[in-house]
């Protein structure tokens, strides 16, 4: 588990960042699980689920601009996170080449997956969450 950085806290449900939020910080997950969601006029669209060992907000931190989705607490329990600055997180990431490859895999699968739901999501319409999810299965 990651250890580095500030303690935080979510409570079943509560939003960490909003999309168009300024992206200044990056969440290592240690407990718990953050959906990742996507609006739309067509509605909200939760397009992935992370856990534990995973990072969430590492893309706008490093390459700049806004958040692109809003990620929040399941609402099936609470979660807790450590808190890194972009700058602390690039000088992890200089110190840790594995773990950078890693997190750029997972960021690359999750940019995939993202494009795949936002697809679907035009040509079925929302609430279909388990057809997202199984196409993903097959595409990546």
């Amino acid at each position: 588990m990651h250890t580095r950085g500030t303690p935080r806290h979510l409570r079943a449900s509560e939003t960490l960042f909003e999309a168009g939020d300024a992206s200044d910080s990056v969440y290592f997950i240690a407990e718990g699980q953050l959906d990742i969601v996507h609006r739309s006029e067509a509605g909200e669209l939760v397009v992935g689920t992370i856990g534990p060992g995973d990072v969430v907000g590492e893309i706008t931190a490093v390459i700049g601009g806004r958040r692109t989705a809003t990620v929040r607490a399941g609402s099936n329990g609470d979660v807790t996170l450590r808190e890194l600055s972009a700058n602390d997180y690039a000088d992890y990431l200089a110190d840790q080449p594995a773990e950078a490859r890693r997190i750029a895999e997972q960021a690359r699968d999750r940019i995939d997956h993202t494009r795949v739901a936002r697809v679907l999501n035009e040509l079925i319409g929302p609430g279909h969450t388990d057809v997202v999810d199984d196409v993903n299965a097959i595409t990546l």
